[in-house]
């Protein structure tokens, strides 16, 4: 049987950890200009390619639910200018990653992003289902990663 109780507190202990390490550590290192990744992504073949490598066997499609998870300073808000028809959700621990994901979000206008300062074990707190999920950075922060 699975000890809940015990999980949680390791839980807790390692969050206590990690976010302020990720609060004087950002990472990755915050950028203020995305516009060459932008301009990267601006070709709707280029979208089409990466959909596909996903999901070879679907019907292309550019409004897909996206969560982005452990986003860091800048993942979500480049997933938004890559794919501007899709919602991006992006999810960290630490505070400073929000305040430059927000920047982004606001000096690139992305309206198709939303960014919540909560860890992985929390994403059901959102009430949203996802087509495509992205994590990086985060399991090996888990307190029980299995």
């Amino acid at each position: 049987m699975y000890d809940l109780e015990g999980y949680r507190e390791k839980r807790d202990a390692s969050r206590i950890a990690i976010e302020p390490f990720y609060d004087a550590h950002p990472y990755p290192p915050p950028v203020e200009d995305l516009d060459g990744y932008r301009q990267r992504w601006q070709v709707e073949a280029t979208r089409r390619a990466d959909f596909h490598l996903h999901w070879p066997e679907k019907a292309y499609c550019t409004d897909l639910k996206v969560l982005i998870a452990g986003c860091g300073t800048s993942q979500a808000a480049r997933y938004a200018l890559r794919q501007p028809a899709s919602q991006v959700v992006g999810i960290v621990v630490g505070a400073t990653c929000v305040r430059h994901t927000e920047a982004l979000k606001r000096k690139y206008n992305l309206t198709n992003i939303e960014i919540y300062q909560i860890p992985i074990e929390q994403v059901c707190t959102l009430r949203c289902k996802f087509n495509k999920i992205i994590w990086s950075g985060v399991l090996h922060h888990l307190a029980g990663p299995v």
